[in-house]
């Protein structure tokens, strides 16, 4: 019995193939893994599926997966469109015959990332993806006086705060002209109710 371990991703799992096993077979869901980001892959040259070799057999292989982490991890593999999702510090193993891999036998590539459903806040974030603070310039149209206008963001963008609010040469006071008001991520108002001074009905204004 030959053993290939592999750990990913900072410790996500380790993966081993067992040669010659007959293994339980493990449910598999679909859910294809896209984003290359977070991938990280280990290549198995073969895996047996009813191979004979000089006369003995036939072989079977199959490969276990070991999850370290107490998040789960998805591995998706070549053979198949769909993902196996290990539980957090949990195990599986996948016959040749579940993943797909005609006789007598073949190749796989296992595709592991962390489990976006359940992805830890103390995960670093993935490879190619930044989150920054911007500032960015809307422009309002003021529809009632002392009332509040409505301003949403594209959905890329998570509101955090108002700077300024400018109309003409005229820049207003943040809660004694207007007041912030967050409805979720990407709306929010700007309420005009406090009964200072405000741009003119219809008027349009900057808000940064």
């Amino acid at each position: 019995m030959s053993r290939v371990s592999w750990r990913i991703a900072a410790g996500v799992a380790v993966l081993s193939l067992v040669v010659a096993a007959l293994v339980g077979v493990a449910g598999v869901a679909a859910a294809p893994i896209t984003d290359q980001s977070v991938m990280s892959s280990l290549y198995f040259p073969w895996i047996p599926n009813g191979e004979t070799l000089d006369g003995a057999g036939p072989w079977y292989g199959a490969v276990s997966l070991q999850n370290l982490e107490s998040v789960p991890v998805d591995v998706a593999f070549n053979s198949t469109t769909n993902t196996v999702t290990i539980p957090a510090r949990g195990t599986v193993s996948l016959s040749a015959g579940t993943l797909g891999i005609a006789a007598p036998g073949g190749q796989l590539v296992a595709t592991a990332s962390w489990d976006a459903s359940s992805l830890p806040t103390a995960v670093c974030t993935p490879a190619g993806t930044t989150t920054q603070t911007v500032s960015t310039t809307q422009t309002v149209t003021h529809t009632t006086q002392n009332g509040a206008d409505t301003i949403t963001l594209p959905s890329n963008e998570t509101f955090k705060d108002v700077t300024s609010v400018t109309y003409g040469s005229t820049t207003y006071v943040l809660n004694k002209d207007y007041k912030v008001v967050t409805i979720n991520g990407q709306v929010f108002n700007v309420d005009w109710s406090l009964g200072g001074s405000q741009p003119p009905t219809n008027a349009t204004y900057s808000v940064n």
